[in-house]
């Protein structure tokens, strides 16, 4: 029986036809390719183009219609998620109107929670992609928004009435801040920094809400100094989880120096004032026309480096780890105990783990000399040799000053001063991630660890696009991925042995992402962890552990593209496993058939050596091939060996291939041990009950996981 083809069927009986019509976009609008592809997928056909435009200007009418009746709670309701659920693009002109309309609708005073939540979803909907709108395209007013989240906050207790009206004004103003002026900088100034008062810290964090919720972020150049002083003689963690927030926003987006040009004030439109808003012009640092707008960047990205260290003692404190000698830096909580019910109604920043991080990866200054001391395996020694030592003025550098003698330079780890600031950091935590010591604060410190890898890969990636904006001085260079990986890798591979589930979910995610950028430094360690576990079978909690990891490294193990040699690695993996199929031990049973489940996800399994006489070695003890790998580094800072000393004695490709073949031949004989392995555990199992199940829950599971292994 031939199955019929499904690109001839279509609804209705008529035959499918092209849907698009592109006299109204340009053939080269990213949106029409993806309505194209969409198409192109779909069984039947579907509306031209023209046709869902037409549609589109009769769903705007209603709309309009709605707003100018006031018919909020039905009308407006009824129409504005039609369009929004369908995959037609709308041109920019009506989603820059009908974008407005929203917001203007979403700011009337006196309107329901309810419609307000609508048009502050319906307005991020259409706002949301950078790519489609932009502050060129259409500016906003931001005083609406602020004089109905001040009037709403702070109630008397007459007047208070419980509702989220504070929570969605935040929500537009977060929003809509891209689309405010940054004309308006020093006007949102004026109005927001008489506001604080230090009595109370309510008045902190109120107009520091204000601040870090409606200043544009594309020109900081005049208020971020402020935020810092201020920031300075504040401790409260309700304040430093927001400034995080802010700083990580700014972090990422002033990579491309050309954001922060002031010229771009006065080319933009300021054609969004409402009735009692100025502009006032304070003085500042003229840009000649002629000249190049090279960004902010200063001593660490657009930081100095007083901020930075301020910065530095902050991300520490966040972390909340029970430091002896912490002082002042543990008494945030009981400050914000102070903090009155109505700053929890407003919009909450990301969690505070998930955003320092961004500070390492997008914030560097310009490259500086690299240190020589090589990045150690462990923490740094007591004497300091294995890091670059911090530069103490002594009375002779003292005196040579207004001679005009520079102090020697300092060097810093892979000649980046936040990779070497976070290199200490971690260096000096160290022992926070050991299973022994661990706590509350072990999730954090490992979050902290997946985040930085996570956005470490992301700008990496960012940067190989032929359209990255970011400076090919600034950018990441394969010295700081490898000495970022080395840096993380101890931690790393001690708190992959926690019993903690968050922990160890963090770390595999950590390996799997440190796997991809440099799997030399990270699948060797782990199989020289993983072979006496999986031997010994004693530990049953370090065996878990090991498998868990292998798991998380096995793009390294599976993919020639990751890794060339780690192929050769596989058949000895499966071999050490066949144990691990245990029914007195039904969470071993479950990690190692999860992780043949995903290696057979990649591998595609056949007979290499079919053509080849070659002896069945069926004592032969399991083991992986000589480790080839260089000796250890040398601590001595007269050390003149490349930064690349490290790196494995690689083989040529044939020799690879060759190893591979020769592994694979004891393949047949684990797919024997492993069938008679999972038959072995099948017999038992306990016997089956009236409602056919054999034994409980984790029986079940067990045998549900050998059989998604075994097919």
């Amino acid at each position: 029986m031939v199955p019929p083809d499904l690109s001839i069927l279509s609804i209705n009986g008529t035959p499918p036809s092209q849907p698009m019509n592109t006299d109204d976009t340009t053939p080269d609008d990213r949106s029409l390719w993806k309505l194209k592809a969409c198409a192109a997928s779909l069984p039947y056909s579907i509306e031209p183009l023209s046709k869902m435009m037409e549609m589109l200007d009769f769903i705007i009418l209603r709309i309009v219609q709605c707003v100018e009746a006031k018919d909020f709670e039905v009308g407006l309701l009824q129409w504005d998620s039609i369009w929004l659920m369908l995959k037609y693009p709308i041109p920019k002109p009506k989603r820059i109107q009908l974008a407005k309309l929203f917001f203007h609708v979403g700011t009337i005073p006196g309107l329901s929670t309810q419609m307000v939540a609508t048009c502050a979803d319906a307005f991020r909907t259409l706002t949301k992609s950078k790519k489609k709108i932009s502050i060129e395209d259409m500016r906003l007013p931001w005083k609406p928004i602020y004089e109905i989240l001040k009037s709403d906050l702070f109630l008397t207790r007459r007047q208070f009435e419980y509702t989220q009206l504070s929570w969605c004004m935040g929500y537009i103003a977060d929003h809509a801040r891209r689309f405010f002026s940054p004309a308006a900088i020093e006007e949102m100034l004026s109005t927001f920094v008489p506001l604080l008062d230090g009595t109370k810290l309510d008045n902190v964090l109120a107009p520091q809400y204000y601040l870090l919720t409606f200043l544009p972020l594309t020109h900081p150049q005049s208020y971020l100094p402020m935020l810092f002083r201020m920031w300075e003689s504040i401790n409260s963690y309700m304040y430093d989880e927001r400034m995080l927030h802010f700083l990580s926003r700014l972090a990422e987006m002033h990579v491309d120096p050309a954001i922060s040009d002031p010229r771009k004030i006065a080319e933009l439109p300021d054609d969004e004032r409402v009735e009692g808003e100025d502009r006032p012009r304070w003085a500042q640092e003229e840009v000649k026309d002629e000249a190049i707008w090279t960004g902010l960047y200063k001593d660490v990205g657009i930081f100095s480096e007083h901020e930075w260290h301020l910065f530095m003692c902050k991300c520490l404190a966040s972390m909340e780890i029970p430091l002896a000698d912490a002082g002042s830096l543990t008494t945030g909580p009981n400050a914000d105990s102070m903090a009155g019910f109505e700053i929890g109604r407003l919009l909450k920043p990301q969690w505070r783990i998930s955003k320092p991080q961004s500070q390492y990866i997008f914030h560097d200054g310009l490259p500086v000399p690299p240190s020589n001391a090589p990045t150690p395996l462990f923490s740094p020694l007591p004497s300091g040799v294995s890091t670059p030592q911090i530069q103490t003025t002594t009375l002779k550098e003292f005196l040579a000053a207004p001679l005009g003698k520079k102090a020697q330079s300092r060097t810093y780890l892979a000649g980046s001063k936040a990779l070497d600031s976070l290199a200490r950091l971690i260096a000096s935590t160290e022992s926070f991630f050991h299973p022994s010591n661990s706590g509350a604060w072990t999730n954090d410190l490992t979050a902290f660890l997946k985040y930085i890898v996570y956005d470490f890969n992301k700008r990496w990636h960012e940067e190989q696009q032929p359209d990255c904006r970011t400076p090919l001085h600034r950018r990441l260079t394969r010295t700081i991925k490898r000495e970022l990986v080395k840096s993380l890798r101890t931690v790393t591979l001690l708190a992959m042995f926690s019993q903690d589930s968050t922990t160890v979910s963090n770390i595999q995610s950590c390996l799997k992402s440190m796997s991809v950028m440099e799997p030399d430094l990270i699948l060797h360690p782990i199989l020289e962890r993983a072979v006496p576990s999986l031997e010994a079978l004693v530990e049953t909690q370090r065996t878990i552990a090991v498998i868990k990891a292998l798991g998380a490294v096995a793009p390294a193990i599976v993919s020639r593209q990751v890794y060339y040699p780690g192929a050769k690695h596989l058949v000895p993996i499966l071999q050490l496993l066949i144990p691990g199929i245990d029914l007195n031990d039904p969470g071993k049973t479950l990690c190692t058939t999860a992780f043949l489940v995903e290696i057979s996800q990649f591998i595609q399994f056949g007979d290499l050596t079919m053509n080849e006489s070659r002896p069945v070695l069926l004592d032969a003890e399991p083991t992986l091939p000589p480790n080839t790998t260089g000796t250890l580094l040398s601590f001595s800072l007269d050390e003149t060996e490349s930064q690349f000393a490290d790196l494995e004695a690689r083989l040529t490709n044939e020799e690879e291939d060759a190893l591979l073949k020769d592994s694979t031949g004891s393949f047949p004989d684990w797919i024997a041990s492993f069938i008679r392995r999972v038959i072995q555990l099948l017999e038992n199992l306990p016997d089956e009950g009236p409602d056919g199940s054999a034994g409980g829950a984790t029986e079940s599971d067990s045998k549900q996981t050998n059989f998604t292994a075994f097919y």
